[in-house]
């Protein structure tokens, strides 16, 4: 009842409070990607991801935080982040 499923890993409370149906298909899943992402996308901005500034490293940083309190686990996401947004910069 309290761990975290899904591809999201979202404990119950969060699923139930942040999860979207990505492709309106009337049903929010946990393993459906394109719920996944809508849900995720929706947790961070809900959380302070910054929609109009995306340079605002703080509020970033706040966002993932409210996720995992760990310094580690944010710095690494959001350096995963910065790689994959330089990936899709390269490739275009």
């Amino acid at each position: 009842y309290a761990g975290a499923f899904g591809y999201g890993q979202f404990i119950p409370s969060s699923y139930n409070a942040y999860a979207i149906d990505g492709n309106d298909d009337g049903i929010r899943k946990p393993y459906d990607w394109s719920d996944v992402f809508a849900s995720i996308g929706n947790y961070l901005i809900k959380n302070g991801y910054p929609q109009t500034d995306p340079s605002n490293q703080d509020e970033i940083y706040k966002s993932v935080y409210a996720y995992n309190h760990a310094d580690n686990y944010v710095k690494a996401v959001i350096e995963l982040r910065d790689e994959l947004e330089k990936s899709i910069i390269k490739n275009q």
